[in-house]
C-alpha cells in the first residue's frame, strides 16, 4: 500500500495525495464535493486493507517547502508531512478492537458508508454516476 496520507487546504477544494517512498501528488480543485468523496472512499479503502485508520491533515495554506513531497525532494530522499498539529481527530472514523479479526465501525451509519465507499461514490446526485450506475446512492446498503 503505497498511500501514505492525505492533506486538504481548508481555504478550497485543494488537496495532496502522500506516498510512502516517493513524491507526492498536488492536486488544485474547486469542488469539495468531489474531494470529500474522494477522500471518504480512500480512508474506508485504506482502513479495510491495513485495519488503522489514514492521517488526514487538515491545512489553512499548502506550503511546498514543509507540507508535501515534490520530485526533487524525493530524488534526495525527503519525505514531507504537514506537523501532527495539523492532523484531523475527525477523520478517525474506524477503529479495531484489540485482538478482533474483523473490523468494527464506530456507528452503524460509519460502516454502512464505507461498505457503500468500497462499492459506489457516495453522492447526492440522482441519475448515472462515471461509473454508470443509476439512481440516489446515498442510504443505500
Amino acid at each position: 500500500m503505497n498511500i501514505a496520507g492525505l492533506t486538504w487546504q481548508t481555504s478550497d477544494a485543494s488537496f495532496v495525495v502522500h506516498v510512502s517512498c516517493d513524491y507526492d501528488y498536488l492536486f488544485p480543485n474547486k469542488d469539495e464535493r468531489l474531494r470529500d468523496e474522494l477522500f471518504e472512499n480512500l480512508k474506508a479503502a485504506y482502513f479495510l486493507l491495513a485495519k488503522k485508520n489514514l492521517p488526514v491533515y487538515k491545512v489553512p495554506k499548502l506550503n511546498k517547502k514543509s507540507q508535501y513531497t515534490s520530485k526533487d525532494d524525493a530524488r534526495k530522499a525527503i519525505m514531507k508531512h504537514p506537523n501532527e498539529s495539523f492532523l484531523s481527530e475527525s477523520s478517525n472514523l474506524y477503529e479495531m478492537p484489540a485482538g478482533a479479526e474483523h473490523v468494527k465501525f464506530t456507528s452503524d451509519e460509519t460502516a454502512s458508508q464505507a461498505r457503500m465507499s468500497l462499492a459506489k461514490p457516495l453522492t447526492e446526485k440522482t441519475g448515472p454516476d462515471v461509473w454508470g450506475n443509476k439512481g440516489n446512492f446515498v442510504g443505500q446498503n
